[in-house]
């Protein structure tokens, strides 16, 4: 099992592989893909199937956008998920014009959007969706929390993103 990350993305990492190490207790280990990608690698089948039972995904492709297998879920795994998803595929920054926090995920799956906006929904967590389409690219989907629930999902999700908000930014939303 391989999770893929960016050289310049070493702190996150590191924090993954301590949520890893914490869960499974197991140590997964560093390895340097050789293309300017950090690579957190274990070889344990249970792992492998745990995530296999939870997620659709295609272990040959590292780009391949994940799916929920259900959303029939327990909370807490919804909430690592979104956490997960945000970290990866969304932002959270400062709108300076109305000083404000914005959070937003990013997809090229219609599916995996739809399934972002189920589980926001059922989380009650405020949202706002597009989808942006131009000539010879993916569409891409986007989904906002509204701002008057950014604190709400902010409390809820607990995003490592948070870490590089200005002191207590994240409560004056």
């Amino acid at each position: 099992m391989n999770f893929h990350f960016g050289s310049h993305r070493f702190e996150y990492a590191r924090y993954v592989q301590s949520l890893l190490y914490d869960y499974f207790h197991k140590q997964f280990r560093f390895a340097d893909s050789g293309n300017g990608t950090l690579r957190l690698k274990i070889e344990s089948r249970a792992i492998y199937h745990y995530f296999e039972e939870y997620l659709i995904f295609d272990p040959a492709v590292k780009h391949f956008t994940v799916k929920l297998k259900s959303l029939d879920l327990p909370r807490p795994f919804l909430r690592g998920f979104l956490r997960g998803y945000i970290d990866t595929d969304g932002s959270i920054l400062r709108d300076k014009r109305c000083n404000s926090l914005i959070v937003m995920f990013f997809t090229t799956s219609e599916v995996m959007a739809q399934q972002i906006e189920r589980i926001l929904g059922a989380l009650h967590i405020e949202i706002t969706t597009w989808c942006l389409r131009r000539t010879r690219y993916k569409p891409l989907y986007y989904i906002r929390v509204r701002v008057r629930a950014v604190k709400a999902f902010l409390h809820l999700v607990h995003p490592f993103k948070m870490r590089y908000l200005p002191a207590r930014a994240h409560m004056r939303t």
